[in-house]
């Protein structure tokens, strides 16, 4: 039987094409459909619809021939733990989804095996063991050394998702941090969820400006108490950028009812409407498109620095690229939503993620004549 996923043009592309499932489309469908066979449910705003299509098409690597294994994203997730391995499967499935060829986990030893029979496309592998967790400097380095030897073949290194609240992580963490500070090339680093919770144990550790945080309102709260003290606060928009710059510039994503993302300077905010359902794992989807758009976005910042063009700086393209991930996320959930309704849930995000990233995709001068 033929199936067909039903839709609406998106708003400010093309009115054209449809996702078939069970029958080759013809040859003037595939000229046609400028959204690469599928149309979104719902309308995207022309200046969000540009503002992706730019971003793909000045950093994403282009589908090309002459590339190699790897090359479009090379991703480590440094998470999971022995009561929690779903996080950091959905950060490395979505950053898979939305583009990344090669992701590695990098766990406890008691969650490989859980991970490994999730998928077959993430290449899991332990750091340390939840028995042998002890609060001494040399268990700390050893541990963190098992991750910083990886680094240098890594295009970007999410941090936290289900890593949990070991104090005794905090020194793993701290020394994974430093060691990639010390790379000769920045390494951008995304850190969420349980990473977040030990950043406020040692806030002096992401003091730089290729870090991106994640907070929820929780979060955010404890960040700003654990660097800011009892400071009185002002606005969202205030508080963000004030929070950014109190940390060394890093890029700052507070997400909420509408996602502001700051590196000190300006402010962006993404109000893409979302759903009204918030089960867990949304946040690793996040920080897994995060860290693949802002390895894309420090590959381009390495290309035109290689041909002395002339270009922003990279705490405004992480933040653009940033904007980017929390529109693609949030559009990919409305569109699961509108199909499941209460019984969504992350794998279903999962499964949509590509078809929504796919549809923005197109070429900027076909975007711009549907304007």
């Amino acid at each position: 039987m033929e199936r067909w996923w039903p839709a609406l043009p998106l708003a400010g592309v093309a009115a054209v094409g449809a996702y078939y499932v069970g029958r080759a489309s013809t040859e003037k469908e595939q000229q046609d459909s400028s959204s690469h066979g599928y149309r979104l449910r719902t309308n995207l705003t022309d200046e969000n619809a540009m503002r992706i299509a730019k971003f793909l098409a000045q950093y994403a690597p282009p589908l090309d021939f002459k590339f190699h294994k790897g090359q479009h994203g090379r991703l480590a997730v440094v998470g999971g733990s022995k009561d929690y391995t779903g996080a950091p499967y959905y950060a490395g499935m979505a950053a898979l989804q939305a583009g990344a060829e090669l992701v590695y986990i990098l766990t406890a030893e008691e969650a490989c095996i859980p991970i490994k029979s999730y998928s077959p496309e993430l290449m899991v592998s332990p750091f340390y063991s939840a028995q042998a967790i002890a609060a001494e400097e040399k268990w700390a380095t050893q541990c963190a050394a098992k991750v910083t030897s990886r680094l240098p073949r890594l295009h970007a290194l999410i941090i936290g998702p289900g890593l949990g609240r070991r104090v005794e992580m905090v020194a793993v963490v701290k020394n994974i941090i430093k060691q990639a500070a010390s790379l000769p090339k920045p390494l951008p680093i995304v850190i969420d969820a349980d990473g977040l919770w030990m950043v406020t144990q040692a806030p002096e550790m992401v003091r730089c400006a290729n870090v991106i945080l994640t907070p929820n309102k929780v979060e955010f709260d404890r960040l700003w108490k654990a660097v800011c003290g009892e400071q009185k606060r002002t606005s969202p928009e205030r508080d963000i950028q004030h929070l950014s710059k109190a940390m060394g510039g890093v890029t700052i994503i507070h997400k909420g009812p509408s996602d502001l993302i700051s590196s000190g300077v300006t402010v962006l905010k993404c109000s893409e409407k979302g759903a009204p359902r918030r089960p867990g794992g949304i946040g690793d989807v996040l920080s897994g498109i995060v860290g693949l758009f802002v390895a894309w976005a420090e590959m381009g910042v390495r290309r035109q620095e290689a041909a002395n063009e002339k270009n922003t700086t990279r705490e405004a393209i992480y933040s653009e690229a940033a904007y980017c991930a929390c529109t693609i996320v949030r559009k990919s959930w409305e569109e699961t939503f509108l199909q499941k309704r209460r019984s969504s849930g992350v794998p279903d995000l999962l499964q949509v993620i590509g078809r929504v990233l796919n549809a923005l995709d197109v070429p900027l001068e076909k975007l711009a004549s549907k304007m």
